[in-house]
């Protein structure tokens, strides 16, 4: 849900939070919608109770890809307007998973994106990914 009650007047900001997704415990949002881009928290593949889904770095992907076109969905465009994604793999070993399931997303025009190879915060995180995308003015 697009939460206008979340909105900064400052800086034109309204926070995004589809129902179907986890919601974050920790004092975060999934994303915001600012100044005619989105902007997304580094997600993570979790199910709503805040459970990992699946055990590859190409299943990961897939279910962080999907909340992240929900999360554009919901701001009123999709996954063709992303700009820039930033990829945080927990081990080389996963690129090929991940560029695997990547690809399914973006066949054409890809966005520009950072792969980078990080600890991440849970030993079963194997993939983490944050992407910016333009919203058209209504």
């Amino acid at each position: 849900m697009l939460n206008q009650e979340s909105q900064n007047s400052m800086s034109n900001k309204a926070i995004i939070q589809p129902a179907n997704l986890f919601k974050p415990t920790s004092p975060y949002s999934l994303a915001a919608h600012s100044n005619g881009f989105v902007f997304t928290a580094g997600m993570v593949s979790l199910d709503q109770s805040g459970k990992v889904v699946g055990g590859t770095a190409h299943e990961q992907t897939i279910n962080i890809l999907s909340a992240i076109s929900d999360i554009l969905k919901e701001a009123g465009t999709s996954m063709a307007s992303i700009v820039k994604t930033t990829i945080f793999l927990a081990d080389a070993e996963h690129f090929q998973g991940m560029n695997e399931a990547y690809q399914t997303f973006f066949s054409s025009d890809p966005p520009p994106r950072s792969t980078v190879i990080a600890k991440l915060l849970k030993p079963d995180w194997l993939v983490e990914i944050e992407a910016v995308a333009a919203v058209k003015s209504k």
